[in-house]
């Protein structure tokens, strides 16, 4: 006949000074909280029917019921914080399974055997820690879903941006950012982040300027036809030109400016039939808007200018 070796089911709880813990208190509580302030159920049954109180009381060592020893169940992992009969605390753990001096594990989920290590790992963390314990590489872990995991690597995008130890195996993951070459930034080509110094070097060429003087870009612009019907040749931020009359017209901006306090540059265009560039002058300044006239050089009446010029500057 084979031997059987004989445990006992029931958890021994101990002093400080190790001696069977009389009189005690045994608090179980949701895992990683403090037990005290948030409670778990705990059952005197497997079936999970009968409720025990809490905190739960300390005879000799044993937890008890009626004055007899008593096992402790758990529909899952629980915290536990275990004082004296003064209140003072003998332990606290935020994932607690406790344990008889023969290395029985206190029953819990219906577990009474450490040596069924799947019936363990399913017990002590149901399904996400068996699918854990299932994952065979090396890497960053990532739960995926109830019960799922997978394991990801940290990897960056060809001339932008570099990863070295991606999966964390040989250290922390580090990311650097790729920097744009002079060359490249002036020309507006290829990729990479361009530092600020880089940057203004970028649009000093494409202005084509050099110096520390400020630079101001154009904000709207505009060349149109001014006899017969009026018409944009070519614009930017310009929506419409409206005809007000004879040398008079109104430019209308897509986007309004900040303020009406903008310079407007202009001029006309000079007919070779009629010698001498109408003179342009501004008038009405709006946001939204800008008023321009043509004049004859000549004789500074109204006229209608071949083709209008119009640049805006704020």
């Amino acid at each position: 006949m084979a031997a059987i070796q004989a445990n006992s089911p029931f958890p021994l709880f101990t002093d400080r000074g190790g001696d069977p813990l009389d009189g005690g208190f045994v608090y179980f509580g949701e895992p990683d909280l403090n037990p005290e302030e948030s409670p778990k159920t705990v059952y005197y049954d497997a079936a999970l029917t009968l409720a025990t109180p809490q905190p739960l009381r300390t005879s000799a060592g044993y937890i008890t019921r009626n004055g007899a020893p008593a096992a402790v169940y758990s529909d899952g992992s629980f915290s536990m914080t275990v004082r004296d009969r003064n209140s003072a605390l003998i332990m606290y753990s935020p994932s607690a399974f406790v344990s008889t001096p023969e290395g029985v594990l206190l029953a819990t989920n219906n577990l009474s055997d450490v040596d069924d290590t799947a019936a363990a790992l399913a017990n002590i963390g149901g399904a996400n820690l068996t699918a854990l314990a299932a994952q065979s590489g090396a890497g960053i872990m990532a739960r995926t879903g109830a019960a799922t995991y997978a394991l990801r690597t940290i990897t960056g995008t060809a001339d932008r941006i570099t990863v070295t130890n991606g999966n964390g195996v040989s250290g922390n993951p580090t990311i650097d950012v790729v920097k744009a070459s002079t060359a490249n930034a002036e020309a507006g080509t290829g990729d990479g982040v361009m530092d600020p110094p880089l940057v203004k070097a970028a649009i000093d060429a494409q202005f084509n300027v050099s110096g520390a003087a400020p630079k101001y870009a154009c904000r709207a612009w505009v060349n149109f036809n001014g006899t017969g019907t009026v018409a944009i040749r070519a614009s930017g931020n310009v929506s419409s030109i409206t005809d007000n009359g004879t040398g008079n017209y109104t430019v209308n901006f897509t986007t309004a400016m900040p303020d009406a306090n903008y310079s407007a540059q202009g001029a006309g265009h000079e007919n070779v039939f009629t010698p001498g560039a109408p003179i342009a002058a501004f008038r009405d300044y709006l946001t939204s808007s800008v008023v321009v006239r043509t004049r004859a050089i000549d004789t500074n009446a109204l006229v209608d200018s071949e083709y209008v010029n119009v640049a805006i500057f704020r």
